[in-house]
């Protein structure tokens, strides 16, 4: 199997290679932005709408697939699901870390966040106008402390609008 480094030269210097998966009839490689990699996964550099690129194996020609055309033809086979296990929920110690290093809190570990400070999403609304402030309303004060503590442990400037309400910066 052709290593990471020739998929690079394919791909060209903007991307970076995280993994590679071999299956029956094609190699599934996996990519990211070079300054998503950079960031330590900030998700403001993820690609939207692409799926990996496929090289087939019969035909010897590779191209970039589509997230739909991934996901709906090719997303099934067997080497693909035994590659995407479920990764481990990451500790609240683990998420600080990674978000003070890059100055931003991913859309996905906010899930995380938020159960692990005990804070229902139904009392919860976020929400932002510029892809950087995000305000974060609840109707329970107490969800507005706790959510205050993280920002402050994981370095991230805020605003308190009032007592059920901040904004913070997501850079």
């Amino acid at each position: 199997m052709m290593e990471k480094d020739f998929w690079e030269q394919i791909l060209g210097e903007k991307y970076v290679v995280r993994d590679v998966v071999d299956a029956k009839e094609n190699i599934y490689i996996f990519f990211v932005s070079k300054e998503y990699h950079e960031s330590g996964g900030n998700d403001q550099f993820l690609l939207i709408g692409s799926g990996p690129l496929c090289y087939n194996k019969s035909t010897r020609t590779h191209k970039i697939l589509g997230v739909v055309d991934y996901i709906e033809n090719h997303s099934h086979i067997d080497e693909i699901q035994k590659y995407f296990k479920e990764e481990p929920v990451p500790s609240l110690d683990e998420i600080i870390r990674s978000v003070k290093a890059r100055q931003h809190l991913n859309f996905d570990e906010l899930e995380y966040v938020m159960n692990h400070l005990g804070i229902d999403y139904e009392f919860v609304e976020i929400r932002s106008n510029d892809l950087i402030h995000e305000y974060f309303n609840s109707s329970k004060s107490e969800y507005i402390l706790l959510f205050r503590k993280f920002l402050d442990e994981a370095g991230l400037a805020y605003e308190v609008v009032n007592n059920n309400s901040l904004v913070f910066k997501n850079n």
